[in-house]
């Protein structure tokens, strides 16, 4: 028999994650990737080192999001417009497990894009 409390708590923690827009089970993970795009500029590289990995817009690897691929030479750029852009947005905390967390930065003819490991 299932008390009260408990049926409480899980009731209250499906309600907290409804609000903050995790996926649902067999949902696949499409509310974690970035709504907001890095520039035409900001993919464009010469060679691999020109190419790094940030967390995409709105939640990080570090928080149940992904990552994306740019020109090393705007990660500040992204960073503050990603800061910007995702003021109040509410991420879960957890570490994502998406593919492109563990993903390289790569040069791929003249755009920063990830690859597999």
């Amino acid at each position: 028999m299932v008390n009260k409390r408990g049926l409480s708590l899980t009731l209250a923690a499906l309600a907290l994650a409804a609000s903050v827009g995790l996926p649902h089970a067999g949902e696949p993970e499409a509310r974690t990737r970035s709504t907001v795009v890095p520039t035409e500029g900001m993919l464009r590289c010469d060679d691999f080192s020109s190419c790094t990995r940030v967390d995409a817009f709105p939640c990080g690897c570090r928080a149940g999001g992904s990552a994306i691929a740019i020109n090393r030479q705007f990660a500040g750029e992204w960073l503050a417009r990603r800061r910007h852009e995702s003021a109040g947005q509410v991420c879960p905390a957890v570490i994502s497990k998406d593919w492109t967390c563990m993903a390289e930065a790569v040069c791929e003819n003249e755009r920063c894009a990830l690859r597999k490991k």
